[in-house]
């Protein structure tokens, strides 16, 4: 089975998308189950806030360090660490097709104008960006990865062979 972890302040966002179609059919099969991490569970303050101004200046505001951190820490076995955010590396079915041999992912789905750097240096993370687009937050990314992913694990698609001859399978696209 493969277990996603999502590092996410919106968990009821994934409540549809994950609860239908093949996707629901492989969860109830247990080919694919999630588990939901918020960050303002480990927020200190009063008003658990997990934002704050970047350093230096500028303007919006970042994800902080103590509760993402707290929170990945938390993750018992959380596999690769994959960030979704625009400036990281471009999706590929390479990375998707390995990711899906995994039996743990954790994806952060940031929120603002980003996280704090120093999660980089405390955690092995990937940044990942899966558009040249700048989204709302890395829930709507980590969406098209799990369904990429998932895809391509034995038994979420009537034949398995399914994925073997389409686009990107061999760096090309599929036929007309």
């Amino acid at each position: 089975m493969l277990q996603i972890h999502l590092v996410t302040l919106f968990p009821d966002f994934y409540t549809s998308p994950l609860n239908c179609g093949l996707m629901q059919k492989a969860r109830e099969a247990g080919i694919i189950d999630f588990s939901f991490h918020n960050p303002r569970t480990y927020s200190l303050d009063r008003h658990h806030h997990v934002d704050d101004a970047p350093y230096g200046g500028g303007p919006g505001m970042l994800m902080q360090i103590e509760p993402l951190a707290k929170c990945l820490a938390a993750i018992e076995r959380p596999g690769p660490i994959i960030c979704l955010t625009p400036r990281g590396k471009p999706l590929t079915q390479k990375m998707v097709r390995e990711w899906a041999s995994e039996d743990d992912l954790t994806f952060i789905c940031a929120r603002y104008e980003g996280l704090d750097e120093r999660l980089f240096d405390l955690f092995p993370c990937e940044s990942v960006a899966v558009t040249d687009a700048v989204l709302n937050s890395g829930d709507s990314a980590a969406l098209v990865v799990i369904e990429a992913c998932a895809r391509l694990r034995p038994g979420f698609m009537g034949k398995d062979y399914s994925s073997c001859e389409e686009s990107f399978s061999c760096d090309l696209l599929e036929y007309p």
